[in-house]
């Protein structure tokens, strides 16, 4: 039996309880080596078709990857990072606060913390890794980050307030044969 990636997200949905501030641990059974685990940390947005290599990629906090991005190893991507629209990031590092900008490949190399991999980049060299722009006021995705966790965790913590309202027990119903406003008793005056 071969080794599968482990895939996040599906059709139109998201981890809400990796959003919630919630750890996430996922694991499927590996021939190879005997368990592939992800552990998402807090606030963490993967987007619908986003995929995570179980023993071999790790995100840290409020990361967000987004829609057919891919996290493949060994690899490590530290806190409050974008990886952006169908961005691979293969046995590589990404440093804290970075951007890779949509389509942009980091292969085997590290990312400093606070540097953009521009969109559509093939970055596999090291030094070419090390001459990427800092992330700067001026920086157009400065801020993405932020924005999509904030939106993503206020989704999630209004889908989880709907379910603890739907899952709260129904009214009791009116005695036989009488309507429900019949069965109230009558207001005080």
């Amino acid at each position: 039996m071969s080794k599968l990636p482990l895939i996040l997200g599906g059709a139109g949905g998201f981890l809400g309880a990796a959003l919630l501030g919630i750890v996430v641990t996922l694991a499927v059974e590996s021939s190879h080596s005997g368990h592939a685990i992800v552990a998402l940390g807090a606030e963490v947005f993967v987007a619908p078709f986003a995929s995570i290599r179980g023993d071999e990629g790790q995100p840290g906090r409020r990361v967000s990857l987004a829609h057919q991005s891919q996290v493949h190893g060994p690899a490590r991507i530290d806190d409050d990072v974008f990886v952006g629209m169908q961005a691979l990031v293969f046995k590589a590092w990404i440093g804290r606060g970075s951007v890779v900008e949509p389509g942009a490949k980091v292969v085997g190399v590290t990312v400093a913390p606070g540097r953009y991999v521009p969109a559509g980049m093939v970055l596999t060299d090291q030094a070419a890794a090390d001459r990427l722009p800092l992330i700067t006021e001026t920086y157009a995705f400065r801020d993405l980050n932020e924005a999509v966790v904030h939106v993503n965790t206020s989704f999630a913590k209004g889908y989880s307030a709907a379910a603890v309202r739907d899952s709260a027990p129904a009214a009791a119903p009116a005695p036989h044969g009488e309507s429900v406003a019949a069965a109230k008793p009558a207001a005080a005056h």
